[in-house]
């Protein structure tokens, strides 16, 4: 302990409480490391220090405006204020607009192409049905299974093409999320 420490314990221990000055010294913050914990462990022990702290650190508080919120309320509603708000607004609706209408494009997309691929492979078939029989005539049974092994084949490349598609536009869109982010 150097001499101002065991100055301040004589005092507390003395008078039992520590003083005004010394509350104004802390308030300061010109107290040492050690004069400071002395000095908070006298308080946290003493609940009648702790009181004029408590009041001292009250009447160095300062006392807002009575019309402050009214003023903060009023500036928030003026256009210099409100227009970035509403930018943001627009914004964030412009860009699930732009969003939906990708996907809703990537969507019709898919069903084209599963369309136009069920179409293809359907007209391949008939074409190279046609072409290995002389008659042209095949079984209901044959054209059947022709059909739906076709539609199976144009669905598995169509679930894959929708897959790629897919896969690319999400992977576009959290690029350009990452790069916004920034």
């Amino acid at each position: 302990m150097n001499k101002s420490d065991i100055i301040m314990s004589e005092r507390i221990s003395s008078e039992g409480h520590v003083s005004e000055e010394e509350l104004r010294i802390f308030n300061q913050d010109r107290m040492t490391l050690k004069e400071r914990r002395l000095f908070l462990e006298h308080v946290c022990s003493c609940n009648y220090c702790a009181d004029q702290m408590v009041v001292m650190m009250e009447e160095n508080l300062i006392q807002t405006p009575r019309d402050m919120k009214d003023n903060i309320l009023r500036k928030t509603r003026r256009p210099e204020v409100q227009l970035p708000i509403k930018v943001k607004e627009t914004s964030k609706g412009l860009q699930l607009f732009f969003y939906s209408l990708k996907v809703s494009t990537a969507t019709i997309g898919a069903l084209l192409l599963l369309v136009m691929t069920f179409h293809m492979d359907t007209n391949w078939n008939q074409i190279n049905s046609t072409s290995g029989n002389n008659t042209g005539n095949i079984s209901l049974t044959e054209a059947i299974r022709a059909g739906v092994d076709s539609f199976n084949t144009g669905m598995e490349k169509i679930s894959s093409n929708m897959l790629e598609f897919s896969n690319n536009i999400i992977n576009v869109e959290g690029i350009q999320n990452d790069q916004k982010e920034k």
